[in-house]
């Protein structure tokens, strides 16, 4: 495909990031995707840290890898209706606002039924 990268970019896959200095990147899972003004293109993207969690707001431009979300092919999924992955709380986490470092969270997909749900648990 011809192009940017970003141009590519989809909710819930993985994506490499250029950092602030040379040579520096980090890897994070887009959250969510923000179109440009002039046309649906995106130009930022929500993405979250695989290595710290962190939630951070990234132009597009910086995306410099693309690993998709699943193995069906771009041309086939829907740019109207990517794959969107939301936390989850499980029974043993309660809402006190701390994390007693047993709860888990749980990414349920609203991806097609051909798509298995993503699980992760915190450490």
């Amino acid at each position: 495909m011809d192009g940017p990268l970003f141009l590519r970019a989809r909710c819930g896959d993985l994506v490499v990031v250029e950092g602030e200095d040379p040579g520096d990147w980090w890897m994070g899972h887009v959250l969510h995707v923000v179109g440009s003004a002039r046309g649906p293109e995106p130009s930022l993207f929500q993405i979250a840290c695989i290595d710290s969690g962190v939630v951070r707001m990234v132009n597009a431009d910086q995306v410099i890898e693309r690993l998709p979300f699943s193995a069906v092919p771009d041309d086939a999924r829907s740019a109207s209706s990517p794959p969107v992955s939301r936390p989850e709380r499980s029974a043993g986490q309660g809402s006190s606002g701390g994390h007693s470092g047993a709860g888990a969270v749980r990414l349920a997909s609203t991806a097609p039924s051909s798509h298995s749900a993503t699980s992760m648990r915190r450490a």
